[in-house]
């Protein structure tokens, strides 16, 4: 939900073939009237006996003619909002400190809805969402809405800087939590409890895979449902501010896993009108996971590109609530406009502030086109070296045929346009590829043999 200046969530400004899958349509709701929010008031008043706090409610929906919110607050009646002449949608409500279930109801524009057909979707802004109901919980304290009341304690912790960072990749579900139940997946709170471990490796740098809500419980995330909800199966957004604090606590940087270029088939965006925010069909039908959001799109009526503005004031929202340290872009290539990806990075270093930031984009096969410092016009700080995988861990590594210039090239990147090596990202593995031994255990490599080319790899990516 977007919340006016005066409730804002901080104190700075919130701002993947086919086409997509056609979704099933919800059955039609009848449309509120002001009669019936009149009604309303006096059906279900707040009680006098609790103080209250005048909170306005707000949905950026500008080519609809008609969206109400519906909640516990209003006995799950609708009560009508008003548009205004920047095309967001408006009500004020008096509300005590509490948590409230809410969802809104719109009048849809998308094509495979009927015309103006009512449907009832999450808030694409809630900052909790309900696994059991996929209501948006709305949570207001001392007459505010927040997101939590987390304190941080280690903001001032040195950091290391981006050319210093020694990346762990780990899925919160897969990496912990199963060590008493085989069964129990991850969570929050059991990789804070991994912190250590991580340091005494010489980690020194988290990347956690999506962690923004997507549907079920247990998944990859790279179809992200909710942008600005952290993933309900993984713990609270305390727990995770928690953790984001604990790695600062011990010197160690958190960064994102991202998906910007495309959403879960019902996501509440493509639900009110799919063709402002997402592409009608996808850009590459062979590279298509969902519907792909449209960066190019200008809406001169209301003088904004809409996939721009929600995806900067998602991306403003996990730098300034959370504090991450940087994020990796996945699928960058197919999002395929330089200018979009720049907006990205522009949009969370200043939020940053002196702390260090990183963008990293995934775009396969890497360029020197993409990555360079703010002055160079790339859009990206590095990118993800896929070479080096396929040259060191898989060719020469596990296959046993190395190839010198090739590995020349990778180790020395500015053999390839690069102006420096911190402008990529170096791996032998990473969750689409198969770990090390596995694949070593396949080229029928074993025992202390696999261990020792295991070492060399890691020497090399350390080196």
């Amino acid at each position: 939900m977007a919340i006016s200046p005066q409730v804002a969530l901080s104190d700075k400004t919130l701002a993947r073939g086919e086409q997509p899958l056609e979704q099933k349509p919800q059955d039609a709701l009848p449309a509120a009237t002001p009669q019936d929010s009149e009604a309303l008031k006096a059906a279900a008043p707040i009680p006098a006996i609790l103080p209250t706090a005048t909170i306005e409610l707000c949905l950026f929906a500008p080519t609809i003619e008609f969206v109400a919110i519906t909640g516990d607050f209003t006995r799950w009646q609708d009560l009508p909002m008003a548009r205004d002449k920047e095309g967001n949608w408006r009500v004020s409500v008096e509300l005590p400190d509490g948590e409230f279930a809410y969802r809104f109801k719109v009048a849809s524009k998308s094509w495979f809805y009927k015309k103006g057909e009512i449907v009832t979707i999450t808030d694409p802004k809630a900052t909790r969402v309900d696994p059991d109901t996929g209501n948006g919980v709305l949570r207001i304290r001392n007459g505010r809405v927040c997101v939590d009341e987390y304190v941080w304690k280690h903001d001032d912790a040195p950091l290391p800087a981006n050319n210093e960072l020694v990346i762990y990749e780990l899925h919160v579900a897969d990496f912990s939590g199963g060590e008493a139940d085989i069964y129990q997946r991850g969570q929050f709170k059991h990789v804070t409890e991994k912190l250590d471990y991580l340091q005494d490796l010489g980690v020194n740098c988290l990347e956690l895979m999506p962690v923004k809500e997507y549907p079920g419980d247990y998944a990859w995330g790279y179809t992200p449902q909710y942008l600005f909800a952290p993933e309900s199966a993984y713990g609270k957004s305390e727990d995770l501010k928690h953790l984001i604090d604990e790695a600062h606590a011990r010197g160690m940087r958190v960064i994102l896993d991202g998906v910007y270029n495309h959403a879960h088939t019902d996501t509440p965006l493509a639900q009110i009108d799919h063709d402002y925010w997402f592409h009608h069909d996808p850009k590459d039908k062979n590279m298509s996971w969902g519907p792909q959001y449209n960066y190019e799109h200008w809406d001169p009526d209301n003088k904004v590109m809409p996939a721009r503005k929600f995806i900067s004031e998602s991306i403003h929202f996990w730098v300034s609530q959370y504090h991450v340290d940087g994020l990796r872009f996945d699928a960058a290539k197919q999002i395929e406009n330089f200018d979009a990806l720049r907006m990205m990075r522009d949009t969370g270093c200043p939020v940053a502030g002196n702390k260090p930031y990183i963008s990293i984009a995934e775009y396969l096969p890497e360029s020197a086109e993409v990555a360079g410092p703010p002055d160079s016009g790339k859009p990206m700080d590095a990118v993800w070296q896929d070479s080096y995988y396929w040259t060191i861990g898989d060719q020469a590594i596990a296959q046993g045929h190395p190839d010198l210039e090739r590995i020349k090239d990778v180790v020395h990147p500015m053999r390839r346009g690069f102006t420096d090596c911190t402008q990529v990202v170096n791996y032998c593995s990473n969750h689409d590829h198969l770990r090390l031994m596995p694949q070593l255990a396949q080229s029928l490599v074993f025992d202390e043999f696999a261990f020792a080319r295991a070492k060399l790899a890691a020497t090399m990516v350390f080196t």
